[in-house]
């Protein structure tokens, strides 16, 4: 499943603007932990963690990849809101001036209090628009010393894991997915290179 190529030919229109390198996988894993991992059931908890990381409010148009990712998110969430009566909000992070990423989003969505049931969800995503190459899973893999739970592996379409993480509470799921450039996947999307996701309850 698809969730959530054009971007070089854009940046490169815009004047000053070079397209960046990629980050590696260490890099990309490090500050998803920090600005997800930490905090990721507390969202003052959490936004005082993407503070001290650096990374600062962008406006969507910062990039046009991310600006057609986020559109189609939205989108997506405001039938979400209209069929199931969840409320939610978003905000958008980046660094180095927000021009080429990589990019924070985080989300929060709940059911109204009027609802029969409760239920408050935290989600934090992490994109690297130039990344050329899957993440490496194994790394994952060790630090939750768990095996993923759903393997996606679509050779020029889409490559992704997602694991439960059974040692933390609260968590949903880990997902890592990587959305190569000439993907039909970009259309559902919005985007091409890597995200990692996390969904979690609130505290």
């Amino acid at each position: 499943m698809i969730r959530a190529p054009l971007c070089g030919l854009a940046l490169a229109l815009i004047p000053g603007v070079a397209p960046a390198a990629p980050l590696s996988d260490a890099d990309f894993l490090s500050a998803f932990a920090v600005a997800c991992l930490d905090g990721y059931r507390d969202p003052e908890a959490r936004s005082r963690a993407i503070d001290a990381a650096g990374w600062a409010p962008v406006a969507d148009d910062a990039n046009p990849m991310l600006s057609r990712m986020l559109e189609i998110a939205r989108r997506d969430l405001e039938q979400t809101k209209a069929e199931e009566g969840f409320v939610g909000s978003d905000a958008v992070y980046g660094r180095s001036g927000g021009a080429t990423g990589p990019y924070l989003v985080t989300t929060e969505l709940a059911l109204p209090e009027e609802a029969s049931w409760s239920l408050d969800l935290l989600g934090c995503y992490l994109y690297d628009f130039e990344a050329t190459t899957p993440l490496d899973p194994a790394p994952i893999t060790a630090r939750f010393a768990e095996e993923p739970a759903e393997v996606e592996d679509q050779p020029g379409i889409i490559i992704s894991q997602m694991w439960a993480v059974e040692a933390l509470d609260g968590v949903w799921e880990l997902r890592s997915t990587f959305i190569p450039e000439d993907s039909p996947g970009v259309d559902v999307t919005g985007f091409s290179g890597r995200v990692m996701i996390l969904t979690s309850t609130r505290e």
